[in-house]
């Protein structure tokens, strides 16, 4: 049995959407959408009433079915932060984009200190990595965090250990236990 379909807009069919409020306004929102027509960035400083196309640039949309994660500074209203194979940092709210020199590649996640904006802990397929200027320097890849990515525990029958333990996706970091 098939599933019914819903109806769509013909003007704007969404595939997937990344929304964030300003933690500095709330009326202030960046989404990141990826459609057949109108992939980009989007701002609406309303609250949602009404969306401007920012900025199209496919570096943010080129991976959307894998990331399309947006994240809006808490103190910053034209601040906003927006993730896929490169981490990318906006300041004149979405028009201009600056590619931040996180390590690794293929950046998922995104905690900015809402105190301390100066302060991120950027999640990443290598694990977590750790800045306290606002993106210009990062502790490297190998620096032991507490934040990391998960792990995965592999029956391991071959060996004397019971289980080999491995976390950072494609890495290879593994310890048998």
């Amino acid at each position: 049995m098939e599933a019914p379909r819903r109806k769509r807009s013909a003007n704007f069919a969404a595939r997937r959407i990344g929304v964030s409020v300003s933690g500095a306004d709330s009326n202030r929102l960046y989404s990141l959408i990826e459609a057949k027509d109108g992939s980009g960035l989007y701002r609406s400083d309303d609250g949602g009433e009404n969306w401007t196309k920012i900025n199209d640039d496919q570096r943010l949309t080129q991976r959307a079915w894998y990331f399309t994660h947006i994240f809006a500074d808490p103190k910053s209203v034209d601040t906003v932060y927006m993730l896929n194979t490169g981490m990318f940092r906006s300041q004149d709210a979405g028009k201009t984009l600056e590619l931040l020199p996180a390590p690794h590649g293929d950046h998922h996640g995104l905690w900015i200190d809402p105190i301390n904006p100066q302060r991120m802990i950027n999640g990443n397929d290598g694990g977590a990595t750790i800045t306290v200027d606002a993106g210009k320097t990062w502790t490297s890849q190998e620096t032991p965090t507490p934040v990391t990515s998960p792990t995965t525990v592999i029956p391991c029958w071959r060996r004397r250990y019971t289980h080999r333990r491995c976390g950072r996706e494609r890495r290879s970091v593994c310890c048998d236990i």
